[in-house]
């Protein structure tokens, strides 16, 4: 995983993959068009799981989308 979220010295959940890109890595490298667009597909192919709060695609959504 990419990265691990900890609350109160706990992990909490691990989020994102190695190898898979995000929106800051597509900022950076594809520019602003090309990362809003990916963000929009990210959202709509995780729509289910990044609204239950506390899991690992609600934080995947906040953290690297």
């Amino acid at each position: 995983k990419k990265l691990d979220v900890f609350k109160d010295g706990k992990r909490i959940a691990q989020i994102g993959a190695k190898g898979y890109s995000d929106y800051d890595v597509y900022l950076r490298e594809r520019g602003r068009e090309y990362a809003d667009k990916r963000r929009a597909l990210y959202k709509i192919r995780h729509a289910e799981n990044r609204k239950v709060k506390g899991s690992p695609g609600w934080y995947a959504d906040r953290i690297l989308w």
